[in-house]
């Protein structure tokens, strides 16, 4: 299987603090589609109640959560999380918390969305485009099998629904 990955690599830059609301990476769209399994954060103050997601743009700034998935509070400095997101190519990381602030730069990102409030999950919320920054939450996972086309009767992953797990599909009437 192929390695995915979305979003700006965690990396020693000037500290530029990001006051913590909705706020999706502009770099690195996911290369591929499958599952998000590790997501990487750098807090400068530690951050409470975080989130994450992926996002897909619809018309020019306008986004739409695929998965969401709630991590708690996450500490100072670099941490990694054990996660479960689904992702397309082309989709976006984004994360949102109470509190805290994230590490970023205000020069050399290719941009990042935000807005004042808490957009996980959202359906077609218009977000600010802030041009030239970077924010290191950075995620990582694997391409789905061949053949697996993430969705069953329309439904993608009917084991979740809005990031809470509601079953446990590894088995139909006995088949795995």
């Amino acid at each position: 299987m192929a390695a995915i990955d979305i979003g700006a690599q965690v990396g020693a830059a000037a500290i530029d603090p990001t006051p913590v609301a909705t706020i999706i990476a502009k770099d690195n769209p996911a290369n591929l589609s499958g599952k998000i399994t590790d997501v990487e954060i750098h807090a400068d103050v530690a951050l409470t109640d975080v989130e994450v997601a992926t996002f897909v743009e619809g018309v020019a700034n306008t986004f739409t959560t695929r998965d969401t998935e709630l991590i708690g509070d996450v500490g100072i400095g670099i941490t990694h999380h054990v996660v479960d997101l689904d992702v397309v190519a082309g989709d976006y990381i984004g994360i949102c918390a109470t509190s805290g602030e994230l590490r970023s730069d205000g020069a050399g990102g290719a941009g990042l969305w935000y807005v004042a409030e808490d957009q996980i999950p959202c359906t077609d919320k218009l977000f600010a485009l802030l041009a030239n920054r970077i924010m290191w939450v950075y995620g990582t996972g694997a391409e789905l099998p061949a053949g697996w086309t993430g969705k069953i009767s329309g439904v993608t992953n009917p084991a979740k629904v809005m990031g809470v797990g509601v079953a446990n599909i590894a088995k139909v009437k006995g088949i795995a």
